[in-house]
């Protein structure tokens, strides 16, 4: 359906059933990963195995913009703080809570400039 339902229902598309066949499908794809991780990988279930990677895939599209390169630039900026902490906390002991806040002030800045763009509008 994308970005302009009224054309889709236009050509005669059903946007609720596209859009509820689409959520379906996206969140049998992600159990059917987890379900994979668990059994082929672990042979049991952890706690907090996924470290809450969906939460952070919706900060790194937002943004990104909802642009494909976009996207790619944001997951590699938050890939980078991932990383980046895990090495200063073995080297010199900064806390990894510090790039959860770096995340957020990213999210902040985008929602806000997000606001900023609709009333200048």
């Amino acid at each position: 359906v994308g970005a302009n339902p009224e054309a889709a229902r236009y050509g005669g598309i059903s946007v609720t059933r596209s859009i509820i066949l689409s959520m379906l499908l996206s969140g049998a794809l992600a159990g059917l990963a987890g379900a994979g991780e668990i059994v082929g990988v672990h042979f049991y279930l952890q706690e907090n195995f996924t470290a809450g990677y969906g939460n952070l895939g919706i900060t790194i599209a937002l943004l990104g913009g909802l642009h494909p390169l976009g996207v790619m630039l944001a997951s590699g900026f938050f890939g980078g703080l991932v990383v980046g902490a895990e090495a200063m906390q073995r080297s010199v002991g900064v806390p990894t809570t510090t790039v959860y806040f770096i995340q957020g002030l990213a999210l902040i800045f985008v929602l806000a400039r997000k606001v900023l763009q609709g009333r200048r509008s």
